[in-house]
């Protein structure tokens, strides 16, 4: 298979909006599945260079791996530091800071929001350990980092 079929297959994902917060990885999985012959190098040069047309947005974590999205319109993501869990949320930027960036003669190309934290179910768990903790002085510390969860 040439590369540009191989690009077109990459593109077409990003086109029915399948990449959503995925992995370069997760995505070299999902093109195998029906161009079995697909590199590695391949699926990162041709994220880079979506990236860099504007089809998709990568999402840089407090982890080694970046994430992609084909959803480019402005919005932020809440990144879960505990599990990697990623969730898109709707975001515009407040006057104050449009006038910011006007006042400083710079031109806007696009808003990467990640806002870090601990989502819902890791706060429970947290409040569960915590809760143990206190009961019996099992220690609430995790030795590997999960798999992070993908919301759609």
């Amino acid at each position: 298979m040439n590369h540009s079929k191989q690009k077109e297959a990459l593109r077409k994902l990003i086109d029915q909006q399948k990449i959503k917060h995925l992995s370069a990885l997760e995505v070299f999985d999902l093109l195998r599945a029906t161009n079995p012959k697909i590199a590695i190098a391949t699926v990162y040069r041709n994220l880079n260079l979506f990236v860099k047309k504007g089809l998709l947005m990568k999402i840089e974590t407090s982890g080694t791996e970046a994430y992609y999205d084909s959803t480019t319109s402005n919005h932020a993501h809440l990144v879960c530091t505990q599990c990697g869990k990623i969730e898109d949320i709707d975001f515009t930027m407040p006057d104050w800071l449009v006038a910011e960036v006007q006042n400083r003669n710079f031109k806007f190309k696009n808003l990467d929001l990640s806002i870090k934290g601990l989502c819902k179910d890791c706060l429970q768990e947290k409040g569960k350990n915590a809760s143990k903790d206190s009961n019996n002085g099992i220690s609430a510390r995790k030795t590997a980092k999960p798999k992070p969860k993908r919301v759609l």
